[in-house]
């Protein structure tokens, strides 16, 4: 799904379990005119 999508939204804490979700491989799956958007806010 992630070679189709125009938008990646992400809206998951940063810890252990979930660093390096997104890596290169992913990255380079999209689309180049894609937008990765991290939606998370510590608080």
């Amino acid at each position: 799904m992630i070679k189709e999508c125009n938008f990646v939204s992400i809206y998951v804490p940063l810890t252990e379990n979930t660093r390096g979700m997104i890596r290169k491989k992913q990255l380079s799956m999209m689309k180049k005119t894609a937008v990765l958007i991290n939606c998370y806010r510590n608080g």
